[in-house]
């Protein structure tokens, strides 16, 4: 599979949001707001992957059998953008609610120049910092999420519909099914602009 990159400029701004549980949007790289994401993330680009081998019976070392990515953590430092420190714990509550494990899955979501992609992922809680020893009302943060599928996906999906052939009768069909009046299989093609392998969901309606 080829793969093509589009320049991305450097002065390119990135817009990251998380979708909580109840889907509502959080920007999270907006300075001028009050929590905003700085630098220094962590498990962004790319998942942690592990060698799976298998024992040889007799022999030292062992055989290799495939390689497996993992579930990706990801490490999102931000920033509370208020010295009032009554507002600042209001805004820190904020963040414990946006990033309550308890509350369910959610998005963490990229814009970029024309390309938005999202990744599913359990929020994880945060970690807290004061950031100096005057301010004891915490200024600093990181929220950490999993995601359990690691790949950024597309926010749009591609959509293919086929309907049962001339003649096919009301009842449910054994296979091979008939999805058109010529041929015993209907083709198509969807072309996957990712780099790695997806494969399609299928949704049979009566």
């Amino acid at each position: 599979m080829s793969i093509t990159l589009s320049p991305v400029l450097a002065d390119d701004d990135e817009v990251v949001s998380w979708f909580d549980a109840d889907d509502v949007q959080h920007v999270l790289s907006n300075p001028a707001m009050t929590v905003f994401l700085r630098t220094g993330r962590q498990g962004w680009w790319a998942p942690t992957s592990r060698i799976l081998t298998q024992d040889l019976a007799l022999q030292p070392g062992a055989a290799f059998r495939s390689v497996k990515d993992e579930t990706r953590e990801i490490d999102l430092p931000l920033y509370i953008n208020l010295l009032e420190p009554a507002a600042a714990r209001q805004a820190a509550r904020l963040l414990i609610e946006w990033f309550d494990p308890t509350a369910g899955e959610g998005w963490l979501q990229v814009e970029y120049a024309d390309t938005i992609r999202r990744i599913r992922a359990r929020p994880l809680g945060l970690v807290m910092g004061e950031s100096s020893a005057v301010l004891t009302t915490p200024r600093t943060a990181v929220a950490s999420v999993l995601a359990f599928r690691p790949y950024w996906q597309d926010v749009s999906t591609e959509t293919i519909e086929f309907a049962p052939g001339v003649g096919s009768g009301t009842f449910f069909p054994l296979p091979p099914l008939r999805l058109s009046s010529s041929s015993l299989f209907a083709q198509a093609t969807v072309t996957n602009t990712g780099d790695v392998d997806a494969w399609p969901i299928c949704t049979i309606q009566p």
